[in-house]
């Protein structure tokens, strides 16, 4: 298993306090990306997951962002 530790709480979350919106996009079915950020910051995420094999487009995020 990998994990994004040391986990750097004060950043994201003062990152996360400036933002009206949190995307996250992830190359898997489950976000695990966006159920650590949201649950350990107590902030809802906008989800953008893919399970293609192949990597995501820019072009997907940016429309997913124009949605937002």
């Amino acid at each position: 298993m990998t994990a994004i530790f040391p986990y750097h709480v004060h950043v994201i979350r003062a990152f996360m306090d400036k933002c009206d919106e949190i995307l996250i996009p992830e190359l898997n079915y489950e976000g695990q990306l966006a159920n650590l950020i949201g649950h350990l910051h107590r902030k809802d995420v906008v989800r953008l997951n893919r399970v293609t094999g192949m990597p995501m487009p820019a072009s997907i995020i940016l429309e997913k962002i124009r949605m937002l």
